[in-house]
């Protein structure tokens, strides 16, 4: 549920970031106007585009017990109790992707961890059961699926996998924010769950 939250409190700094956030100003008769206008409009910062066969750096995570390679460029930003991030955003700091490696100890099994994620996103657009395919992770066979959470008028696109573990069951997710945008991300999310090795 904490990386969901995350997932979330990401996709509004990404609204903030679009210009969500701005509206009209009032008038003095208090009705609303045009914005004022700047000196000077800077053009829309152009969006990187996603590079499937990009370097990765590999990562390994004594405390959680996983190794993983992420894209080079992403930020890490390690959750000592829950999951750990990694994420890619544009020079500007604007957010493009997240992936989320998760070690949950209360769900061992993908059936599980889809349970937990199903909760989460009913809130915001739900889980299609019909969406899971299977995955080898480590290994050993898992699920995967993709899906979509609404936030405002923010989509923030999905593709989790899930296995199954001894101590905890794993999620790797790989969130994108904007409606189209996970299906350039699917050629490097496969590289990056093959690299996935439990300790």
């Amino acid at each position: 549920m904490i990386m969901i939250s995350g997932i979330i409190l990401v996709g509004c700094l990404v609204l903030v970031a679009c210009g969500g956030g701005q509206g009209q100003e009032a008038t003095p008769t208090g009705e609303a106007g045009p914005p004022t206008p700047t000196a000077e409009a800077e053009p829309p910062e152009p969006l990187p585009t996603v590079d499937p066969n990009v370097s990765l750096v590999e990562y390994h995570s004594p405390d959680k017990g996983y190794s993983i390679s992420y894209p080079l460029g992403w930020q890490v930003d390690i959750q000592p109790d829950f999951a750990d991030y990694f994420l890619w955003s544009t020079e500007s700091g604007r957010p493009l992707a997240q992936l989320a490696v998760t070690c949950n100890e209360g769900a061992l099994t993908p059936d599980d961890l889809m349970r937990v994620d199903s909760a989460v996103a009913a809130r915001m657009g739900g889980i299609d059961p019909a969406s899971v395919v299977p995955v080898e992770i480590a290994g050993t066979t898992g699920k995967q699926l993709r899906y979509t959470v609404q936030t405002g008028p923010l989509s923030v696109e999905q593709v989790a996998a899930y296995a199954p573990g001894e101590k905890c069951g794993w999620r790797l997710g790989l969130a994108s924010y904007g409606s189209g945008t996970l299906l350039p991300y699917l050629p490097l999310f496969q590289r990056i769950i093959d690299s996935f090795q439990p300790d």
